[in-house]
């Protein structure tokens, strides 16, 4: 990456400048700063991306690292602030991949995350930046790579747990990125993501309750809506020694037990519907469950 020094002025810079810009409001402020300005120099096909911190009456302050083209312009994916303690500015580049001779097809995302402690000199903090930065797509040498952080709301909570000390996700923000890839149907991520390792380390450090057995729960159906059907057991009957009464649960156990324990799971289908019917919910009963009973 290129750097350019730190400029303080009344007016904007005078370059060659494209029409293609962006204002974006900060919430909270930074520093003085309550919007941020992204700009393209350069001719088209091969443009760098630059911005500034603006001040109402004051001029502006040039960012100090730009997104330079790299096999095609990057993209401002998203610029925002986030109070963690110190006040962060943070803005992500992204580029789209795509290289079919070697099987790259995907987006990479770059961060830079600076500090309303070190206004005068904006250095990017790399730690930071890089724990919300990474590359989702296919790779050359086979298989998928995953980023986990690619929305506002995950990227400012993992950047959090990274400014307090944390080494991993926590289980919230695990609990946020399994619900939007449930979200989006992403089953392959799902199983990439709730692995049996990352899942034994959440059992360490936040061991199973009534209060968080929902959570876990959730990452049981997560699994097995991917089709990890025996991870998602063993999960879900842990769920179960903990908090036997959630009905939902039961449900659950049935689903992942339908391909390989049919007598056990028409069982657990029997529970779910008559627990369903003692608290009037009988129209919310799935037809599969009916139709397994039957």
């Amino acid at each position: 990456m290129k750097f350019v020094l730190l400029v303080m002025s009344l007016v904007f810079p005078v370059m060659s400048v494209t029409a293609d810009e962006k204002i974006v409001s900060l919430d909270p402020v930074f520093g003085l700063s309550q919007s941020a300005r992204f700009y393209y120099v350069g001719s088209e096909g091969n443009q760098t991306l630059h911005g500034e911190l603006l001040v109402a009456g004051k001029g502006s302050t040039e960012f100090p690292d730009v997104c330079e083209h790299e096999g095609g312009d990057a993209q401002l994916h998203d610029a925002y602030t986030v109070s963690a303690g110190n006040t962060f500015f943070v803005f992500t580049c992204s580029w789209a991949v795509m290289h079919p001779g070697v099987n790259l097809k995907g987006t990479d995302f770059v961060s830079y995350v600076y500090s309303d402690k070190e206004l005068r000199t904006l250095v990017n903090n790399k730690k930071l930046a890089s724990s919300i930065s990474g590359y989702e797509g296919s790779l050359e040498e086979g298989g998928v790579d995953y980023f986990w952080y690619s929305t506002r709301a995950l990227a400012s909570k993992k950047l959090k747990e990274i400014a307090r000390g944390a080494s991993h996700d926590s289980l919230e923000l695990s609990h946020e990125i399994v619900i939007a890839r449930l979200k989006d149907k992403d089953y392959e991520a799902l199983k990439s993501y709730l692995t049996q390792e990352r899942l034994n380390s959440l059992f360490r450090e936040y061991p199973m309750t009534k209060v968080n057995s929902g959570i876990y729960n959730d990452f049981g159906f997560a699994l097995g809506e991917a089709g990890s059907d025996e991870l998602a057991y063993s999960l879900l009957s842990k769920v179960e020694a903990v908090s036997p009464e959630r009905v939902v649960l039961k449900l659950n156990i049935a689903d992942v037990l339908w391909s390989s324990a049919k007598v056990k799971s028409k069982q657990y289908y029997r529970d779910y519907i008559a627990a369903m019917r003692s608290q009037g919910k009988e129209r919310l009963i799935p037809s599969r469950a009916i139709e397994r009973v039957k």
